[in-house]
């Protein structure tokens, strides 16, 4: 689930919640990959997230990022 959080001093303006739904298995073949490799994992990304979480990264006081 990703709470999508409402800009501060803004109009009023809806509030979203993003779900996120994957079989199982699917999660279970992923994990078992990483603990078979020793890599310790935190978290599962989905692609259409992995943008925004990277973005934040790359930003700098002088120049912004657009996820």
């Amino acid at each position: 689930m990703l709470d999508v959080p409402v800009p501060p001093n803004t109009a009023q303006r809806a509030h979203y919640m993003y779900a996120v739904a994957a079989r199982n298995e699917t999660i279970r073949t992923t994990v078992e990959r990483f603990q078979k490799a020793g890599l310790p994992l935190a978290v599962i990304d989905i692609p259409d997230m992995a943008q925004r979480n990277v973005a934040p990264l790359y930003e700098s006081e002088q120049r912004g990022v657009v996820a």
